[in-house]
């Protein structure tokens, strides 16, 4: 699985923060930085107002 697909199925159940996400994928901070803003960028994601990430 890579790590676009253990991102969004984090999301699954909740919110979560970069950091949560860097911990749950064991990838780079600056990897998982990018696949989130693909993902955001493709609609799939949104940013909450306390700066985390959940499925739209």
């Amino acid at each position: 699985m890579g790590v676009k697909d253990k991102i969004l199925e984090e999301l699954k159940s909740g919110p979560r923060s970069l950091e949560d996400l860097v911990k749950a994928t064991g990838a780079k901070e600056g990897i998982v930085k990018g696949q989130l803003t693909r993902l955001e960028k493709a609609g799939k994601i949104e940013k909450t107002g306390e700066g985390k990430y959940k499925l739209k």
